[in-house]
């Protein structure tokens, strides 16, 4: 899980464990200069699946937690493949909105390949 298929990631450095494993983490450098420390917590060759924590951040995000996942689905009539997103946040109430509209708007700007 290198990120790096996503226009805004400038670079990824793995930085704790090995690449390929649960409980990895990945400095993921954006191109607006913000860092995301992200632990790998599911990795799934079966279910072409990966999840990911957000444990530290610059700037501070607004969430006090946050569980992302993304999946790859294979469509089989034509080939192609169904990408889905989902993503879990604890937020203060009055910044849970606003945490919610930021996701949005970074899911839908990652899979603009």
């Amino acid at each position: 899980a290198q990120f790096t298929f996503w226009r805004a990631v400038k670079s990824v450095q793995v930085e704790g464990g090995s690449p390929d494993a649960v409980g990895s983490v990945r400095r993921v450098t954006y191109t607006d200069g913000a860092v995301e420390e992200l632990r790998i917590v599911e990795l799934s060759d079966l279910s072409h699946s990966l999840s990911y924590e957000v444990f530290a951040s610059t700037p501070p995000s607004r969430a006090a937690a946050a569980l992302h996942s993304v999946r790859l689905i294979p469509v089989t009539h034509d080939g192609s493949t169904l990408v889905e997103l989902a993503a879990e946040f604890a937020a203060p109430g009055e910044w849970t909105a606003a945490v919610v509209q930021d996701a949005a708007f970074k899911k839908k700007e990652m899979l603009e390949i």
